[in-house]
């Protein structure tokens, strides 16, 4: 969906509020886990993991869709400051990356366009920085997926192989039904 038509920043929202809770349930249960000792050393590590990825993944989610700044630290901040709420809302989150947005009749009318950092990273694993350099040369994700093979080969940080590989991956991405296509990958 995000390819064809963008996301309402509402649902955006709704997928940063799950990871959120994730984040504030792994806060509550970490001090049992450490006082596990050997016996939940598995399950910490398991943990651990899940929430490392988690992580990177709304920190490239914030950088998709913040409009104020798509540096990793700001959104990095923009998460934690949201952890920390005590009483989130959709709203919070909302203007958390839109400021703007003064309502949340206002909100579920904001439609959303990803610049991309989150597809490039996850499809290709090349670095943050390269993503940069691809998501400033073509804007949004949109039009990276427009983008051929020779185009791509053009960013700093992408030879032939990346940029098939990017290519070929997006292709795949928009090529799958509607249903089965994920906001988080």
């Amino acid at each position: 969906k995000e390819f064809r038509s963008g996301v309402l920043i509402t649902d955006i929202s709704a997928m940063l509020d799950k990871g959120i809770n994730l984040m504030k349930i792994y806060e509550e249960i970490y001090p049992y886990l450490i006082e596990l000792g050997e016996e939940g050393k598995l399950a910490k590590m398991q943990v651990e993991e899940v929430m490392e990825d988690l992580e990177d993944t709304m920190i490239l989610v914030v950088m998709d869709y913040c409009t104020t700044s798509e540096k990793p630290e700001d959104a990095k901040e923009i998460i934690d400051n949201l952890v920390s709420e005590r009483d989130l809302t959709a709203l919070k989150i909302a203007r958390a990356l839109n400021p703007e947005i003064s309502n949340l009749a206002q909100a579920t009318e904001t439609t959303v366009y990803p610049r991309g950092y989150r597809v490039l990273k996850q499809i290709s694993k090349i670095p943050l920085s390269v993503c940069a350099n691809v998501v400033k040369t073509f804007g949004n994700l949109n039009e990276i997926a427009s983008a051929t093979p020779e185009l791509l080969k053009q960013v700093e940080g992408i030879g032939e192989k990346r940029a098939i590989a990017i290519a070929s991956s997006i292709s795949l991405i928009k090529e799958k039904p509607i249903s089965s296509n994920r906001v988080i990958q």
